[in-house]
């Protein structure tokens, strides 16, 4: 084993984009260490990267300082094709050999029959090519340079006179092997040790010492804290002091922290305040304007209720107060802008906005908002009659769901969609139920988002759902690869958690054909709402796995109907308790049998012909299906998948004797055609849960 020490790489940028920062360090270090193990050069896999926004860095430990020499065989033509009838060598032969860059000696051993390969198919020559050992001094360079060219970056930039992109333009690169500096060029970018500091408060040029001192040195030097860890750490212990100075408590929001933390290497908090007299605003535009315009910390005060103090992460300490002045003049003016929208948009009352929409194209081929919301309201109103939900509460909130998104509020603040239009219809009196089903009809907006809370607004939301994933499959513009620009895979992933979650017993192919019969005739097709339902299929084997739900039981399920999303996931459950039971086994292995049999005959039927049963055995298990095949059904079409399963297990014990003790392809065919129907229909009652045959062992 060779010298083993760490290596340290640090690609300096210009700031890079935060929203991207942590997908990126991961994708890094996945890159780079795929390349080692490409080239065989030895290292260790505790690989630590580091990302700030104006770095990216990988160190890692115990790397080899050379690769091992190896030898590897090449395989050249055959004997046949090597040599001709003379026993000299053909034009095959000699490419080989120019391409292996064999000297005469080589030559000789062919001849005499040496160096080859011999199989069952034959003999082929073979040439022993010496890989030598390659320092790690000449390789890093190469695999941080494919590294970084392979990673997936959405946009690229160029700069300077290069044809080098990447997400910014590069200004520096620091390669050490243990305390060496490793020369070379890294995206056209000279390599050394020198790294640069914080933009305002560090060293410009920092001097690294050894790959293992990275963090220390920036910290000291740079005034860099390299670990979004200790940036996140910082951040929240400022806040917690801030928040005890001013007895509040800072909404924490996650994709924020992240944010802020991204986007400043040593990151210093400052609190603030606006005027109280915008706390009149409501909370959900005060918010908008704290954290998705500025990038702030909203608080509560003790009392639960928004209050006026926000705290902003700046990237260098507010020695002054000037950066706290700036902030709060920038969040003043944005919150007069949202006051002076708000009082604009109450000029109008907000039921006569729904007629603008159809100015609005919601998509070129797919018309115009007014008219999806046309198509909403009668597709709301016939899942309302589907689940009992209040037919004129959702009929009602279907025609105001869209209306502010002409609002000047909106518009500025898209986020506060539904919200607003909530709001306003609040102000002009409109039932509480109507409101919150606005309010909610939004929602998922995304894989683990709060469900609507009411019946209506999740009649609402369905309905918006399947219009929108009707209308994609009917213009052809299904998703493919990861693009997805009207979010159809979000919407099929929002019907699935609506149906199931919410508890809504519903056929979906109905709702789909309901849903494709609200567009012009020119859109309709038999085969969209199939379509639609595969498309919510393949879904649910993702939606069900996260859940814990193993995958051939979801499969076993979905082979005999996936329409009912929550029946489905229903009769998975009750399939994965049935698993457990001792009796499963026999019967799955059984189902499998009988599955195979009658896929090689025509018989269709159930109808059995008692006075044909002539072995005990048949007699006995036709005897056991007569009585579990009423409870079964019952079971079934009480949702009790359960207890279904637990009756059928009770024939596991005659299901056994019967193909112990009886031919089933007996030579009478009469005979042994009502053997198949008793087969048939033992396995009718099965696929009435499941395909257990798809189940694994």
């Amino acid at each position: 084993m060779t010298e083993a020490r760490a290596v340290l790489f640090e690609l300096g940028t210009e700031e890079l984009p935060p929203r991207s920062l942590e997908a990126l360090k991961a994708s890094l270090a996945t890159a780079v260490v795929a390349e080692l193990e490409n080239v065989g050069l030895p290292f260790d896999q505790a690989v630590t990267a580091y990302a700030s926004s104006r770095r990216l860095a990988l160190r890692i430990p115990g790397v080899a300082e050379q690769t091992a020499g190896t030898t590897e065989i090449r395989k050249g033509p055959s004997v046949e094709a090597a040599f001709d009838s003379e026993g000299e060598p053909t034009r095959a032969l000699l490419g080989f050999a120019k391409g292996c860059q064999a000297d005469p000696e080589q030559m000789q051993r062919w001849k005499a029959g040496e160096d080859r390969l011999k199989t069952d198919k034959g003999e082929w020559l073979k040439f022993d090519e010496v890989v030598e050992p390659r320092d790690c001094r000449e390789l890093l360079p190469e695999v941080f340079n494919r590294a970084l060219a392979g990673l997936p970056l959405e946009k690229r930039m160029r700069w300077g006179t290069e044809e080098t992109s990447f997400l910014r333009p590069v200004r520096w690169v620091a390669l050490l092997y243990g305390g060496e500096p490793i020369a070379g060029e890294i995206m056209n970018t000279p390599c050394g040790a020198i790294t640069r500091g914080h933009r305002f408060l560090g060293e410009k040029s920092v001097e690294l010492e050894d790959a293992g001192a990275y963090e220390n040195a920036l910290k000291e030097k740079g005034h860099v804290l390299v670990e979004t860890t200790a940036r996140r750490q910082q951040v929240l212990s400022q806040i917690e002091e801030f928040e005890s100075e001013f007895k509040v408590e800072a909404v924490r929001s996650e994709p924020l922290l992240e944010k802020v933390c991204a986007s400043a290497e040593f990151p210093i908090v400052v609190a603030g305040r606006f005027d109280e007299e915008f706390l009149n605003l409501p909370e959900e535009v005060i918010r908008a304007v704290l954290e998705d315009q500025q990038q702030y910390f909203s608080t509560r005060g003790t009392n639960g209720v928004l209050s006026r103090h926000f705290f902003a992460v700046a990237n260098l300490p507010d020695v002054n107060g000037d950066i706290r002045v700036g902030c709060e003049r920038v969040v003043r003016s944005r919150l007069q802008d949202a006051a002076f929208y708000l009082e604009r948009d109450r000029l109008r009352p907000f039921d006569s906005r729904v007629e603008d929409l159809g100015r609005v194209v919601f998509h070129r081929k797919l018309g115009t908002l007014l008219e999806r919301v046309q198509r909403i309201e009668s597709l709301a109103e016939y899942v309302a009659r589907k689940v009992d939900a209040d037919v004129k509460t959702v009929r009602r909130a279907a025609h105001l769901c869209k209306a502010d998104l002409g609002t000047d509020i909106v518009q500025s603040f898209p986020k506060l969609q539904g919200l607003m239009g909530a709001h306003y219809a609040r102000i002009e009196e409109e039932e509480d139920a109507v409101c919150q089903a606005v309010s909610d009809h939004y929602r998922p907006r995304y894989a683990d988002d709060a469900l609507p809370e009411t019946l209506p607004g999740q009649v609402l939301a369905l309905a918006d759902r399947l219009d929108m994933l009707a209308g994609v499959f009917s213009i052809g513009e299904i998703p493919t690869g990861t693009r997805d620009p009207l979010g159809v895979r979000r919407a099929a992933y929002g019907v699935l958690r609506l149906v199931v979650e919410c508890g809504l017993d519903l056929d979906l192919k109905d709702c789909l054909v309901q849903a494709v019969n609200e567009y012009p005739e020119s859109f309709r097709d038999d085969g969209i709402p199939q379509a639609v339902l595969d498309y919510l299929a393949d879904r649910m084997y993702g939606y069900g796995t996260e859940r814990g739900q193993s995958r051939d039981a979801i499969e076993a399920v979905l082979a005999v109907g996936s329409a009912r999303p929550l029946d489905a996931f229903g009769r998975v459950r009750a399939v994965e308790g049935f698993r457990n039971l001792p009796q499963a086994k026999v019967l799955v292995a059984t189902h499998k049998r009988i599955r195979n049999i009658l896929r090689e005959t025509d018989v269709n039927d159930a109808e059995i012909n008692s006075e044909l049963l002539t072995e005990p055995a048949e007699r006995e298990l036709a005897d056991r299906l007569v009585a579990v095949r009423e409870e079964v059904q019952e079971n079934c079409a009480a949702g009790t998948y359960g207890e279904a399963l637990s009756s059928l297990a009770a024939l596991a014990e005659p299901v056994s004797a019967f193909f112990d003790e009886v031919l089933v392809m007996a030579e009478d065919q009469k005979i042994r055609h009502n053997r198949l129907r008793l087969l048939r229909g033992l396995q009718d009652l099965f696929l009435g849960i499941a395909d257990f045959s798809r189940l694994q062992d």
